[in-house]
């Protein structure tokens, strides 16, 4: 399921990070064989639940907004062990359910993207690579059978009997599309100080491959002429021109997106339940209270590195001004 460039990069992290390529070829195979078998009882229905979609920039906080979503609303969400059969999901959440229940865990705790338990919410990447059909970096917008997805999804809905909360950063290209396909889907997007997210992407880099100069995460459309600028640039680049197109998604989609802040989250996560809840038109309750806050990590102590991303920004915003007189 890695693609050559996934597997090129895989290759570079740090043991810590770098994922068992044995292990993802063993579970590819399994999955696609029981994909075969339960594909055959997929069908289409009347979406009765909402369908929650979180979305930002890598590291602005979507990890710990789905986090609190999906486990203090009425709502399901693919845990680590439902993830681990992306191709075959009605599979995994059976098994999810026979191990944990009904009851959901976490701590709102993460590392760059991942929950620690078993039970916790799990970003189901490969499951949105393999129906969106991206295969790097870069989601690049293909033709999706939506009929097809519309009829899995519904059926995972049919097997947990409810909502279900995403974290879907591989969706952002297709937003408009996702609205009009699910009738029930709500995005959920997330901001957080650009300065800031720069520099934890920053340290991301620092973390999973010991350097700066390697991509993490997901990018924007100008990814191609990105790539080959100074890792400082890059790493701007990817923030503000995600930022750009998240802008023009979520003002296409209008009141299917709630927006809100990671400063709001962390200081009143209630009050972020409670948008998201007028949001689907009061189709979902809160199950169980958040906790009062969170600690908002700031990096106030990283101005040579915020300089830096300044001076590229200015960078894209005249370019962006130019484009617009021509």
């Amino acid at each position: 399921m890695i693609s050559e460039e996934y597997t090129k990069l895989n290759a570079e992290r740090v043991p810590w990070y770098c994922k068992s390529v044995s292990d993802e070829g063993f579970l590819s195979k399994l999955g696609s064989t029981l994909g075969m078998w339960e594909s055959v009882g997929y069908r289409q229905g009347e979406f009765q639940f909402p369908l929650l979609f979180v979305v930002g920039t890598p590291r602005s906080g979507t990890t710990l907004l789905a986090q609190v979503l999906s486990h203090c609303l009425n709502v399901s969400y693919i845990d680590h062990v439902a993830a681990r059969f992306w191709l075959a999901p009605l599979t995994g959440i059976r098994l999810s359910q026979a191990l944990f229940g009904s009851e959901s865990r976490t701590d709102f705790c993460s590392d760059h993207a991942s929950t620690f338990q078993l039970s916790d919410i799990h970003a189901f990447g490969y499951f949105w690579r393999h129906w969106l059909k991206i295969d790097g970096p870069l989601p690049v917008k293909k033709d999706v059978d939506w009929p097809r997805l519309q009829s899995v999804l519904y059926c995972m809905q049919q097997a947990f009997k409810s909502g279900i909360c995403f974290k879907n950063l591989f969706s952002i290209p297709y937003m408009k599309e996702f609205v009009a396909q699910l009738p029930t889907a709500l995005y959920v997007h997330i901001n957080r100080d650009p300065l800031d997210t720069m520099v934890s992407i920053l340290d991301s880099r620092r973390l999973f491959y010991g350097r700066d100069d390697r991509w993490w995460s997901i990018a924007p459309p100008e990814y191609e002429w990105l790539r080959h600028e100074p890792p400082m640039i890059q790493i701007a680049g990817q923030v503000y021109y995600l930022q750009k197109l998240l802008q023009q998604q979520t003002k296409a989609i209008g009141s299917r997106v709630v927006n809100v802040s990671l400063e709001e989250l962390c200081e009143n996560p209630l009050s972020v339940l409670g948008k998201v809840i007028e949001g689907c038109g009061r189709k979902m309750k809160i199950a169980k209270m958040p906790p009062e806050s969170f600690k908002l990590r700031q990096f106030h102590n990283r101005e040579d590195d915020k300089e830096i991303f300044r001076q590229a920004v200015q960078r894209f915003e005249e370019m962006d001004r130019g484009s617009s007189a021509d």
